[in-house]
């Protein structure tokens, strides 16, 4: 989810052999995916679906996995919410979403509230169970930030 050019989806997929779909809310990223998948001579390996996350296209069915990294921050907080929630209801039981948030103060840059209880409250609302949530050090070294890793499991 929020897949851009495929930078992370097409690696991925060219090591699968199961199906994968990238989602993004930019049809300019969607079509230089899928040119780089046509350059590959891959042109059927990954389905490019327009979403925006707070509503997941209705193509996409039902997941057994979902990824997310660098694409939140970029959306309100009440944003996030929705797009937990339409994770959660995407995916089957026993289904995982993995994704990246930034963790910081609230008039932080590209933070929107995000912490560890808005994550467990929307996780539960979405009926995802966090299983794992890593704090790491920020890309650029950045203090004011902490990007949080989340893995949550449909319940």
């Amino acid at each position: 989810l929020g897949c851009g050019a495929g930078r992370l989806t097409i690696p991925i997929a060219l090591r699968r052999t199961v199906e994968i779909a990238g989602v993004d809310i930019s049809e300019n990223m969607l079509e230089l995916a899928q040119a780089r998948l046509e350059d590959l001579s891959m042109k059927h390996l990954i389905r490019w679906l327009l979403g925006d996350g707070r509503s997941l296209p209705a193509e996409l069915g039902r997941i057994d996995v979902a990824y997310s990294m660098i694409t939140l921050q970029h959306i309100p907080h009440e944003g996030q919410a929705s797009y937990i929630r339409e994770v959660g209801a995407a995916l089957v039981r026993g289904g995982i979403f993995r994704f990246q948030v930034l963790e910081g103060e609230r008039q932080t840059f590209l933070h929107h509230e995000v912490g560890e209880l808005f994550l467990k409250q929307a996780c539960g609302e979405a009926g995802l169970k966090i299983t794992t949530l890593d704090r790491v050090p920020a890309f650029n070294g950045s203090t004011e930030v902490t990007p949080l890793w989340v893995t949550a499991v449909k319940t």
